[in-house]
């Protein structure tokens, strides 16, 4: 019998998708209103973090805007698609993101 767990790890996917035009940056290093697509995660993430933001809806080639910082600059509001989510700076810096030029 197989757990939950395991039949999400194997469905995990760590993305990787390479762009020739921009930087790539962490999500957390965007300042507000600017939107950008979503590349992939950082390596140091761990696959079920990795799975749930992709649940989420941080999947690659997604467009992404910070939408605004907490007074303490943490956490931090991003639209993806047609909804809003609260990360918190650490998560957000994990995830990879193409800018334009």
């Amino acid at each position: 019998m197989t757990m939950v767990s395991e039949v999400l790890s194997a469905r995990c996917i760590n993305c990787r998708i390479t762009r020739p035009t921009g930087t790539q940056v962490p999500l957390s290093t965007l300042k507000a209103g600017v939107k950008a697509v979503l590349v992939g995660f950082d390596d140091s993430l761990d696959a079920p973090t990795t799975r749930r933001l992709m649940d989420l809806g941080f999947l690659p080639g997604r467009c992404v805007e910070l939408v605004r910082k907490a007074p303490m600059r943490d956490p931090l509001m991003f639209r993806v698609c047609d909804y809003e989510l609260v990360l918190r700076g650490a998560q957000a810096g994990k995830i990879l993101v193409q800018t334009e030029a």
